[in-house]
């Protein structure tokens, strides 16, 4: 029996009422599939002119012999068993029949009951379906289907979920990508590059596209980053012109390595053919099989840059030595280079280190303090010196700021200069001397396009260390929330992660490499990591800064981060520093600075590897 409110469609009691026809379609199939139905009484459907009795009942008779043929087809059991998914007594309960089950295409027993799938009940149900249609298209105020326009429920079935086991000819276009010439850039850099046009212009044919045979050649200047500036296309013979403008702007959207001449030009040759294949024949997972476990990924390994990768000479032994704890060897070859020659400021450096790894921090910022001695109008010098310095703490902190206001008044157009201060004044505990220096630096005017990306990265150092004055000292709120709100910047209350590196030498480029412990790799070309995080610029006229930052609280650790030395400059040898800032959201902050040099042009230079949070 049907429930109470609905029409009776099993063709044995004449004189039912005369429900709403979809409702009707949806009580035969939702009792076939073992689900219940709604019990909310239906509105009854305005009539419309037209759309007499006859429609209905046809389509009545329609649903009647689909019924039987669906009962006929249901397992015996089904109907004896009172119903579990609903207060309906004539609702089917699900079947636990694990062979009923499996030959259930619809899945597991959650679904519903089984239904046994046979071409009787597809062909019965198509001929009721066909039967019915030209009589109920005038009761929904629609026209009649011609039997010549007509679908089976079998192409229903089809289009809505292919048999299983069959097998479909597709046609696939085969790109080969070439490099033809390049002028600016090794041609081993350049041609990895073209070859990911393979896979980058596959989407640029339709289905069935015809291009085989077609070629189609490109030519491509390259900005001084290797950022794709212009993409003309030089000669085709490709028809189709969509594909041509697709090539073009999946084109633009390389990025090459840094031309070493300041620009470059690559021509880049594309040729299409077609293959046809026979796609695998169609076959579905059941619902209740089990899933198979995911493999587990091997933690990436990245390899270290070697010592010898980026120094020479004394600075090399010394580092190599204290890397192998050989602290007397170390300590020995420093002594005999600065005996030498006083005045060589790598010897300086090798002492220096040499001493810190003995925990002499006294004689070390003696030495170190050498540096500004030699050199006292070198701006980059002393900020140099002053790195190093400040990394002893309290012991060489007050000469470091002493050297950093220099710096500053030597070179105020160097924003590094009022970066470090700030900090150093930071460490020293001078929390409203930071956040005045970083206010002199945001007012202070920078030569046009000379430190790209520097206003963002000092934005973000005045609200962070805002958030660690107000921490510190609430009575200052007044004072600071002025400041911040007069430059437009919002107090810092999330945690982040940032690195910030600058370097020493004018009109030089130095690329930040970061790597974490997922496999994942930014740089210049691509500047985000997927586990989060971006660098905001790409400075290629020395000095830096160079920042990127992990906003939130998320984290892929271990981060290893090095530096890409394109030049060492005039002096022989580059300089800088890392600076690692670990803020908690909440004004508590911690600072690590990784100073180093480099004396080999081209050279990869290990800065840092973070396994974990700042202690």
């Amino acid at each position: 029996p049907l429930p109470a409110d609905s029409a009776d469609v099993s063709g044995e009691s004449g004189g039912a009422q005369e429900p709403e026809a979809p409702s009707q379609v949806a009580e035969v199939l939702a009792q076939a599939r073992g689900v219940s139905v709604s019990e909310r009484p239906r509105a009854q459907p305005e009539r419309r002119a037209g759309a007499g009795s006859a429609g209905l009942g046809g389509l009545s008779a329609a649903i009647n012999g689909v019924s039987k043929s669906l009962a006929r087809e249901m397992p015996s059991d089904v109907s004896s068993q009172p119903s579990t998914t609903a207060p309906k007594p004539a609702a089917p309960a699900p079947v636990a029949d694990a062979a009923r089950r499996q030959d259930s295409p619809f899945g597991s027993a959650a679904d519903g009951p089984s239904l046994r799938s046979s071409a009787a009940s597809r062909r019965s149900l198509a001929a009721s379906s066909s039967a019915a249609k030209g009589e109920a298209a005038g009761a929904f105020g629609g026209a009649a289907i011609g039997a010549g326009e007509r679908k089976s429920a079998d192409d229903a079935l089809q289009i809505a979920r292919p048999e299983p086991g069959s097998v479909a000819v597709i046609t696939v276009i085969r790109i080969s990508a070439q490099l033809r010439s390049v002028a600016g850039l090794p041609a081993e850099s350049a041609a990895p590059i073209v070859r990911s046009l393979q896979a980058r212009t596959r989407s640029c044919f339709a289905s069935g596209s015809d291009a085989d045979g077609q070629g189609l050649s490109l030519m491509l200047d390259l900005s001084d980053k290797g950022a794709v500036r212009t993409a003309l296309v030089s000669g085709s013979s490709l028809r189709d012109s969509r594909a041509r403008e697709c090539i073009a702007n999946a084109t633009r959207k390389l990025r090459f390595p840094k031309p070493e001449t300041g620009n470059a030009r690559v021509e880049i040759a594309l040729s299409f053919s077609a293959e046809q294949q026979t796609a695998p024949p169609v076959s579905f997972a059941r619902a209740d099989s089990p899933r198979p476990a995911p493999r587990a990924r091997p933690r990436p390994t990245l390899a270290q840059p070697a010592i010898a990768d980026a120094y020479e000479g004394d600075l090399a032994f010394v580092l190599e030595a204290l890397k192998q704890n050989d602290l007397p060897a170390a300590m020995t070859r420093a002594t005999a280079a600065h005996q030498r020659d006083p005045g060589d400021v790598m010897a300086l450096i090798a002492l220096g280190e040499a001493l810190e790894a003995q925990k002499d921090m006294a004689r070390a910022a003696r030495v170190y303090g050498s540096l500004i001695d030699l050199f006292p109008s070198r701006p980059d010098l002393r900020r140099m010196a002053g790195a190093r310095l400040e990394r002893l703490q309290q012991v060489g902190l007050p000469l470091a700021i002493d050297s950093y206001r220099q710096a500053v008044a030597q070179r105020p157009d160097h924003p590094s200069s009022h970066r470090l201060l700030a900090y150093a004044l930071l460490q020293a505990g001078d929390r409203q001397g930071a956040f005045q220096a970083i206010e002199r630096a945001l007012d202070q005017s920078y030569p046009s396009g000379r430190f790209e990306g520097v206003d963002q990265i000092l934005r973000e150092d005045l609200a962070l260390l805002a958030s660690v004055w107000l921490r510190v000292e609430p009575a200052s709120e007044a004072q600071i929330r002025s400041t911040l709100t007069q430059r437009g910047i919002a107090l810092e209350q999330k945690p982040s992660l940032r690195f910030v590196l600058n370097w020493e030498t004018d009109a030089n480029d130095v690329d930040f490499h970061i790597y974490d412990g997922r496999g994942g790799h930014a740089y210049y070309m691509q500047p985000k990591l997927s586990s989060g995080g971006a660098l905001y610029a790409d400075v290629t006229t020395g000095f830096g800064p160079e920042c990127f930052t992990i906003p939130g609280s998320r984290r892929a650790y271990p981060y290893t981060l090095q530096a890409h030395y394109f030049s060492r400059g005039p002096m022989g040898y580059g300089m800088g520093k890392l600076q690692v800032i670990e803020h908690d959201g909440k004004g508590a902050i911690k600072v690590a600075d990784h100073p180093f040099v480099i004396m080999k042009d081209k050279a990869f230079v290990q800065l840092a590897a973070l396994s974990g949070p700042l202690p």
